[in-house]
């Protein structure tokens, strides 16, 4: 977020026109993924674990 204000900033001062890309990390089926990546490493360490 902060890089983003910054860059705006930059890009206003030199005259340039600024845009930011939709990022997928709120996206609901990303969320889904990562938290799959998650619950599988978690069942995987308790095994680990003993």
């Amino acid at each position: 977020y902060d890089l983003d204000i910054a860059a705006a900033e930059e890009a206003r001062a030199a005259g340039l026109r600024y845009r930011r890309v939709a990022m997928p990390n709120t996206q609901p089926a990303f969320i889904r993924a990562l938290a799959r990546i998650v619950r599988g490493s978690e069942v995987r360490a308790r095994v680990s674990a003993g």
